[in-house]
């Protein structure tokens, strides 16, 4: 991505907001929003996705040693390893399990962070929210006693049987602060743009006044990731302390990673 999809903007600390040109505001806003986004390590704000998701299989959790799914139906399980009280010991848990359940689980694995879930559509029709539930902002797990299907039609639209298909707000959302310095930025850059009194940092390096003389420099604000205005700059470190220039991503070998749809736009709406 190059911007992020959602980024809120407050304008509470713009008083004259109202007398700012519509267009030019909302130039500024977008060129405000990219900059805040990319100095906070591209990890806020939320993007819609409509992803047509694996299933996680119970072979793929299995014990390395020939076991395979059959296993499961004797009401046994895999060994998995887990502390208690200080020491490692390898349990039989149900099938299927996850490192926090001994029962069977239905889950799928989703790109994280889910935000929030708009709709899930199985075999074209879209499914009750009571009938799953979102943990650690990856998986979704069944909760109605019904499973996900093994596999699916991905020639076919969400609209159509044998097909699944999750709606959901991928990413974090902006921090407590970022819409009020978001448009604090953006009232900076259309004081630039209209020859305004402007507190974003010029490309003076001495400054003489009242006998006392400063020397700037603004390019040490560019090496530090920052805007030169204190309130964003103090908002940028609070969310961003040690200056990441991305998220961390980890892929494990195996990953099954679901097919998410670019191109046609999907016309389906909750």
């Amino acid at each position: 991505m190059t911007n992020p999809c959602t980024w809120p903007v407050d304008t509470s600390c713009v008083p004259d907001f109202a007398a700012i040109p519509s267009d030019l505001w909302s130039t500024c806003v977008e060129a405000a929003t990219g900059m805040l986004w990319r100095l906070t390590g591209r990890k806020f704000g939320t993007c819609p996705r409509i992803v047509r998701p694996c299933r996680r299989l119970c072979a793929s959790m299995g014990w390395g040693m020939g076991w395979g799914p059959w296993w499961n139906g004797f009401g046994g399980g895999y060994f998995n390893p887990a502390i208690i009280n200080g020491a490692w010991i390898n349990l039989v848990c149900g099938s299927c399990t996850d490192d926090c359940s001994c029962t069977y689980v239905q889950a799928l694995e989703l790109p994280a962070p889910i935000d929030s879930i708009t709709a899930i559509w199985q075999n074209g029709a879209a499914l009750d929210p009571s009938a799953y539930r979102v943990v650690n902002k990856s998986t979704v797990y069944r909760t109605d006693g019904q499973g996900w299907p093994y596999c699916q039609r991905l020639d076919l639209p969400l609209t159509s049987p044998d097909t699944l298909g999750v709606s959901y707000q991928w990413g974090e959302p902006v921090p407590a602060g970022g819409a009020m310095m978001t448009a604090v930025l953006a009232r900076e850059l259309v004081n630039a743009c209209t020859a305004g009194k402007c507190r974003l940092p010029g490309r003076v390096t001495n400054v003489s006044r009242d006998g006392v003389t400063m020397t700037l420099d603004p390019e040490l604000f560019y090496k530090l990731r920052m805007t030169g205005l204190p309130e964003v700059d103090q908002w940028i470190a609070s969310v961003n302390p040690y200056g990441n220039v991305r998220p961390p991503y980890i892929r494990f070998p195996g990953d099954r990673r679901p097919s998410v749809q670019t191109f046609p736009t999907p016309e389906i709406t909750p």
